[in-house]
This record gives C-alpha cells, structure tokens and sequence, in this order.
C-alpha cells in the first residue's frame, strides 16, 4: 500500500486555496526575527479558534518555529487534515490540543491527546493573524 506522507497530503490541502497576496515590511519581520522564506499563508476554516482566528482569517506559520511552547498557537496536519489548535507538549511524547471556543464540542475537539509524529505533523508557530473584526 502506497502512503502519501504528511507533507504531501499538506500540498494537496493548500493547493486547493488560493494563494493569499500577504506584504510585510522589512522592518515588520525583522522586528519579530522572522524571515520571509519560512512564512506561509493559511486560510481558517471553522469555529474552532473564534473569537480569537474566525472563519475566513489568514494565519501566518513560521515553519522554522515546530518545537512546542506551551499554550501557543501553531498549525499542524491531523490524520491528513488541517487544523489551527493551541497546543501542550506532555513530557512522554504525546501533545494535548485545545480550541479557544468553548462550545467546539463534536468529537471532543476541546481537549484532544495525541502523538507526536504518530498522530501529528507540526507545521508551524502562528506569528500573525489577518481577518475581519
């Protein structure tokens, strides 16, 4: 059986949204110690992050920024699928994941245990978000 890897299944995901046209100055990224070819857009789907990422907004992944702070937002791949989640790293190798909406409910989305590189393909730290009010 032929297994599309994390990465590829990701690909697939971003090739169906339109790419995001996002400028920031020089300044901006240096400030942050960010660096422009680290820096991906991704669109938010769902309810799961509102108030604080709302359906329609664009985060912004540092793809360099993988090693989990605790409680900090990042993307990641789930089972081949797409999420934005604040994430806990556990210290036996397994992470907790949590919406910010209290009522993200459906399968038991508000706190969620899963593995490291099992379960889980980390692909950044959210460093910005743009959206509607």
């Amino acid at each position: 059986m032929n297994r599309e890897s994390n990465a590829e299944i990701f690909n697939k995901a971003v090739n169906k949204v339109p790419p995001a046209q996002i400028s920031y100055r020089i300044e901006w990224l240096e400030a942050r110690k960010l660096k422009a070819e680290n820096l991906t857009p991704y669109p938010v789907t769902g309810n799961g992050m509102m108030p604080m990422l709302n359906d329609g907004d664009y985060v912004m992944l540092d793809s360099s920024r993988t090693t989990v702070e605790d409680h900090k937002i990042y993307g990641l791949m789930v089972r081949g699928e797409f999420k934005i989640r604040h994430l806990v790293a556990m210290g036996n190798g397994d992470l907790i994941t949590y919406c910010s909406y209290v009522h993200a409910t459906k399968n038991n989305e508000v706190i969620k245990k899963l593995k490291i590189k099992k379960d889980v393909l980390i692909l950044g730290l959210v460093v910005h978000r743009q959206g509607s009010v």
